[in-house]
């Protein structure tokens, strides 16, 4: 699948799922989904290639392993 990110032509990397918290679960963990980085610019996408935002609607991405948010 093609990155959706706006000016990025990367492949969506389905190799190396990410686990992203999905909602509020109390304690410690709530519900997780699966998410899928680019190969190029890292922003994450979900298993149907829509972009990952969180509830701010900041966009996620996969930098040095790690989810970052961005405005």
């Amino acid at each position: 699948m093609k990155c959706k990110q706006e000016g990025c032509t990367g492949e969506i990397d389905t190799s190396n799922p990410i686990s992203l918290m999905t909602g509020c679960g109390g304690g410690c963990c709530g519900p997780h989904a699966t998410a899928y980085p680019c190969d190029t610019c890292g922003r994450l996408h979900w298993g149907d290639g829509s972009l990952t935002y969180n509830r701010a609607g900041q966009k996620a991405f996969l930098r040095n392993n790690e989810v970052i948010l961005e405005d």
